[in-house]
């Protein structure tokens, strides 16, 4: 016996609707982050403070140590203020 095989209907393809300029512009606004350079610098203080208290277990001078714990609050201090300035959270 032969069976007919079946085939679907043939879809027409619309085409997508034209958009308008305001539409283009938001959609390339997607993939931004707003307050970029803000994110930036708070991830670099970030780093910053950590590296400073890395480098203060690995050092054996209490001048140095002291040094590096000062600057890693400093760096964290700044980080929690550009933070509380933009009203961010991390």
């Amino acid at each position: 016996m032969s069976e007919a095989v079946q085939t679907a209907p043939a879809v027409e393809k619309k085409e997508a609707p034209k958009q308008t300029q305001k539409q283009q512009q938001q959609s390339k606004k997607v993939g931004m982050v707003p307050n970029m350079i803000t994110y930036k610098r708070m991830n670099f203080m970030y780093q910053a403070s950590h590296l400073m208290m890395q480098m203060n277990r690995e050092d054996d001078t209490d001048d140095q140590t002291a040094n590096m714990i000062a600057m890693s609050r400093f760096y964290a201090n700044n980080l929690k203020r550009i933070g509380t300035k933009s009203v961010l959270r991390m």
